[in-house]
């Protein structure tokens, strides 16, 4: 678990906003754009940061213990007419770490699939400090990009950094009405349970091997679940999550100052959770206007002559 500012929180969840369904010429690779890491060939318990949208968070790993290349497959919530694709160089390193920035780096794109399929979309020298960005010849969309990095700014440098993962272009976000309406497996124990009606998501969860459980509310935004959970214990935090392409809930979960990675796969046919039989929401208005035909509401103003 690493620690996060709530700045940097507040950052990540305004990332997923944007007016239109087609999301354009912004960087597509963030959790908050419905992005997934889907592997990383070193590391990868740090290479999450190359995808929160955090630009105090990186990865890093010792170049003496593993050599370059490395390489990162990420999932795009949709296939996606790339325009440009690039990386956030990380910039001189505090403690006389120099030149350790990520330099050489190759993109590959797929259709296929995260494994196979895979066509070289750039190959460029990136910039130590700051984003670079190469444009790519638009073709077919790709949903699954490979970024492989092959040396340092200078390749004596004891240890590789690179600080974010970038694609610029346009996908169109599916429309999916129930999305996250379903029940996930977070551990072999504990599971969540949402439920989406149109774009608002409430549902509940376990926790700590099923000996506490909370409750989660919020809203679907371009095919990302913004929410806020509350323990028993009245604990209270924020979650982003998203669904790759094999239907797995995939996200993180905010306490404090701390993050957690939060999902899993679907759980087994028949399994429930706490909320699972609770009562269907009911429409007060709606129920009196059946049995009676009538209903007061208040505070409804109206403006001036209208």
């Amino acid at each position: 678990m690493r620690t996060i500012g709530l700045g940097v929180i507040t950052g990540l969840l305004l990332a997923g906003a944007a007016p239109a369904q087609d999301r354009a010429e912004r960087n597509l690779l963030t959790l908050a754009a419905g992005t997934v890491l889907v592997s990383a060939s070193v590391d990868p318990a740090r290479a999450p940061a190359l995808i929160d949208g955090d630009p105090a968070a990186g990865w890093t790993t010792g170049t003496r213990r593993n050599p370059p290349p490395y390489s990162f497959v990420v999932e795009l919530m949709a296939p996606a007419s790339l325009s440009a694709v690039g990386v956030h160089g990380a910039g001189a390193r505090p403690g006389g770490v120099t030149g350790g920035s990520a330099r050489d780096v190759v993109v590959e794109g797929s259709a296929t699939g995260p494994e196979a399929g895979f066509t070289e979309l750039a190959r460029f020298a990136a910039g130590e400090e700051g984003p670079t960005l190469v444009s790519v010849v638009p073709g077919t969309p790709v949903r699954w990009l490979r970024f492989t990095v092959e040396a340092a700014q200078d390749e004596a440098a004891p240890f590789i950094y690179l600080q974010d993962l970038m694609a610029e272009g346009r996908l169109t976000v599916p429309e999916e009405p129930d999305r996250f309406t379903g029940v996930f497996a977070l551990s072999r124990l504990d599971l969540i349970e949402l439920k989406q009606d149109g774009p608002a998501v409430t549902g509940c969860f376990s926790d700590n091997s099923g000996r506490s459980f909370g409750t989660v509310t919020g809203a679907v935004r371009e095919g990302v679940a913004f929410l806020d959970w509350t323990s028993d214990q009245g604990v209270t935090g924020s979650a982003v999550l998203t669904r790759d392409s094999r239907g797995q809930l995939t996200g993180v979960r905010y306490r404090d100052r701390s993050r957690m990675a939060w999902g899993g796969p679907p759980a087994p046919e028949g399994s429930a959770t706490a909320c699972s039989d609770a009562p269907a929401a009911t429409n007060p208005v709606a129920e009196a206007l059946a049995s009676g035909g009538h209903v007061r509401l208040y505070g409804i103003h109206f403006d001036h002559d209208s």
